[in-house]
């Protein structure tokens, strides 16, 4: 979830269903079909007994539709690192500095990007070859 300052984004989205401890610190929960982006298996310290008070309701779903999400403007350069491709994303509403280098995995619904980058990246190719470059 995206808020305008990390320090004032939940800690906690909702209480979960364990499935299965997977060891002693590890365990599979039971999410919902919206956080189907998310890991299922979380460590021990990243999770917390939910305990209802007097009178509370339960928490409401957390929605996580794409304008909660941070937005790929567009994508800058593709490197290599320990043999791992990765792409320089320019985030909407985001300064230069802010850039951060991420898998193609991440991106997986930037298909569109991806592909006018490749061919931004052909003509740049193309026109070094030209210029003998």
């Amino acid at each position: 979830m995206k808020k305008l300052y990390k320090k004032l984004t939940d800690r906690y989205i909702r209480s979960f269903k364990i499935i299965k401890a997977i060891d002693l610190n590890t365990y599979q929960l039971k999410l919902l079909k919206q956080y189907g982006r998310l890991h299922k298996t979380f460590y021990i310290s990243l999770l917390e007994p939910y305990k209802r008070r007097a009178g509370e309701e339960p928490p409401g779903l957390v929605s996580l539709d794409k304008n909660d999400r941070y937005q790929v403007e567009n994508i800058r350069k593709e490197r290599v690192l320990k043999g791992k491709i990765q792409f320089l994303i320019k985030w909407v509403d985001y300064l230069k500095y802010q850039n951060t280098w991420e898998p193609p995995e991440h991106l997986e619904e930037y298909d569109e990007l991806l592909k006018e980058f490749r061919i931004r990246l052909e003509r740049v190719e193309t026109a070094k070859r030209t210029l003998g470059y």
